[in-house]
């Protein structure tokens, strides 16, 4: 009976694995002047099934940047998607106006430049 068990348990650990889907890591930019461009695109969670996507310089997620501390940082956005979206930078200490939302809309195919401090 405890050889059933065991070779069930493997057999259903060992599926798991198989079924797991690569992690997706962001790449890291580094610098003061960055371009960023919001498009759509296509990932594949699960082999052979397509999933929209949205994404910034790639079809999933956005880069992470390495900023220094009390260095100006300019970043160019391009919203390459077709409607308007906004832009929230987690992780930055940056004033309520320059922080995304509603009140700072960025046009589809139009540049918006943020110049953080």
């Amino acid at each position: 009976m405890k050889k059933i068990g065991i070779t069930a348990f493997c057999t259903l650990l060992g599926g798991a694995f198989l079924a797991q889907t690569a992690l997706v890591i962001p790449p890291l930019l580094e610098g003061t002047d960055f371009n960023l461009n919001v498009q759509m695109g296509t990932t594949q969670f699960w082999p052979g099934i397509n999933t929209p996507t949205f994404g910034v310089n790639g079809n999933l997620l956005a880069p992470t940047l390495i900023l220094n501390k009390g260095e100006e940082v300019t970043l160019n956005v391009i919203n390459n998607l077709n409607t308007t979206t906004t832009m929230h930078w987690h992780g930055l200490h940056v004033a309520a106006m320059n922080d995304g939302g509603p009140h700072q809309i960025i046009q589809e195919a139009l540049p918006g430049r943020h110049n953080l401090k």
